[in-house]
């Protein structure tokens, strides 16, 4: 089916996306800070700055690695329901085992459900990637343009690196909303978990407010600091 490959699709792209946020965030760490004291174009002599980005980046790169592992998992889902001739996402979970694919039918596997466990387990890391990195790495954003702001020795110099790092947590924050929303909508197969609906509901809303108000941070930091 179109939308399965569509599905396909966007989950490769996210991999992608993933992969370049892990290289983004070292360049970063290791050229800026390490390297040249330094971050996001601000001058840079605190240790604890430097503390701070490296666990964001060190946990960033953890759940970005536990992602594509559930994306994984998710490609390999759609595939099989796209071969799937008599195929219908459906928005309820049966699970009975620890299986990749449940089959609702005991003679011939005709309708997939998503396993949930995989649904779970990107909502969690999903909430440990915006309050351990991207909510940090936009603070730290503005914290820095702040010190440029405050201090006349602080010239804040963003180069090409400093904005594929701020464009990334922007992105970064999208779609930990995107996703956020999908859970607590209940959209896509095996997203409604009637089981785990009341702390899914707050983890999403927790969620949402976050990572709305870590994307604003972070279109505030690049339209401040490549304005005239």
């Amino acid at each position: 089916m179109f939308h399965c490959y569509v599905k396909i699709a966007y989950y490769v792209a996210l991999i992608s996306y993933h992969v370049i946020d892990i290289v983004s965030d070292w360049i970063e760490f290791s050229n800026e800070v390490g390297d040249h004291g330094r971050f996001v174009g601000v001058p840079n002599n605190n240790t604890a700055i430097e503390v701070i980005l490296g666990i964001s980046c060190a946990s960033g790169s953890f759940c970005s690695l536990a992602m594509v592992i559930v994306y994984i998992y998710y490609i390999h889902f759609h595939w099989e329901c796209s071969q799937k001739a008599n195929y219908r996402l459906l928005n309820t979970v049966q699970f009975h085992g620890d299986t990749l694919l449940e089959c609702r039918d005991d003679n011939e596997c005709k309708t997939l459900t998503c396993n949930r466990h995989f649904v779970l387990a990107e909502l969690i890391i999903s909430n440990i990637e915006l309050y351990l990195k991207d909510g940090v790495q936009s603070a730290l954003l503005m914290y820095m343009y702040s010190i440029s702001q405050n201090d006349s020795s602080s010239i804040i110099q963003p180069d090409g690196r400093d904005i594929l790092f701020a464009v990334c947590s922007i992105v970064a924050n999208l779609k930990l909303c995107i996703c956020f929303l999908t859970k607590l909508c209940g959209i896509g197969s095996g997203e409604k978990l009637a089981d785990w609906e009341s702390s899914k509901c707050c983890c999403c809303i927790l969620g949402i407010i976050g990572s709305i108000i870590s994307e604003l941070l972070c279109i505030l930091y690049l339209a401040l600091s490549l304005g005239p």
